[in-house]
């Protein structure tokens, strides 16, 4: 009778802590997340077992981008699929999603983080990343549009030259208004971190604001701002190059570029705009050191 107390016991308290982690959001709802959930799931098993007829017919969109988080490099789905395709599962020990997030910027549009932690046969050490994938529900269904990745812990990066330009679809074309608009928010929003001025990103940075950093760590709207007032960067010069936006949706765009700092450091950047009535706001940066 005592088992059966403690195991009834631990059976709530797992079935409290699923819950409250669940679902408790403006945007979005119970289904989507665990639908989102699924598919994360199905995502990480794909490349374990090398499965690319999943990836292609339920999980990557045609415009679908991956950003490499060992080089910073940006791979559409064209160039991606032959990667993910090579064999792998005999190589591996463990590789598996944990901490993860689901966070919805609209009812259409999600954000998926997680923390895998990776050991190979013949590693003595295992590696940690962390990666912010986007999802986006078209025609009914969710698809992922993006997976922008980050190491963490990884040793400083030799940054040689600006990657070669690579061309990414947009899903949909875009106002030349709202480019104009994404055009100057993305100038302001690299200002504001170059010369630490905080001031320039109130309005830019949405109230949910999520920074997936260089260094693979989380960081909410209000700690970005924090870290930046008063902090003095030893910044000579700094170039935005290769910069592209792409339409994810009517009312969701990404801005891919790269920011050359003092010609020694670079970082490949995707940021995920949302248009919330009739203003863009940055709910999501994500920044990874380019190795090259």
């Amino acid at each position: 009778m005592k088992t059966k107390t403690i195991i009834s016991f631990f059976l709530a308290i797992s079935t409290t802590c699923l819950y409250s982690q669940t679902f408790n959001q403006k945007y979005g709802n119970e289904s989507d997340y665990k639908r989102l959930y699924y598919l994360n799931t199905q995502y990480i098993n794909s490349w374990v077992h090398s499965d690319t007829a999943t990836y292609n017919h339920l999980l990557w969109a045609d415009d679908f981008v991956h950003q490499s988080g060992s080089t910073g490099l940006l791979f559409p789905k064209m160039q991606i699929g032959k990667i993910f395709g090579q064999p792998r599962l005999h190589e591996i020990t463990y590789f598996y999603a944990d901490e993860v997030q689901i966070r919805f910027i609209s009812n259409d549009a999600a954000l998926v983080f997680a923390e895998p932690p990776y050991l190979g046969i013949n590693d003595k050490e295992e590696t940690l990343s962390r990666y912010n994938d986007v999802y986006i529900r078209r025609n009914g269904a969710w698809i992922c549009v993006s997976a922008n990745i980050t190491n963490i812990g990884s040793k400083a990066a030799k940054f040689s030259k600006t990657p070669e330009f690579v061309t990414l679809i947009s899903y949909k074309k875009g106002t030349e208004k709202d480019i104009e608009i994404l055009e100057n928010l993305n100038q302001k929003h690299a200002e504001a971190f170059m010369k630490s001025n905080p001031a320039l990103l109130k309005d830019i940075l949405a109230d949910d604001f999520i920074l997936l950093s260089s260094n693979g760590q989380l960081y909410e709207r209000e700690v970005v701002l924090r870290n930046l007032t008063g902090k003095t960067n030893k910044i000579e010069s700094y170039k935005i190059e290769n910069q592209q936006i792409r339409f994810v949706a009517d009312d969701v765009a990404m801005i891919h570029a790269a920011i050359i700092v003092n010609n020694k450091i670079g970082v490949q950047y995707n940021d995920i705009y949302v248009k919330r009535g009739e203003t863009w706001v940055c709910v999501s940066g994500n920044n990874t050191l380019i190795n090259n």
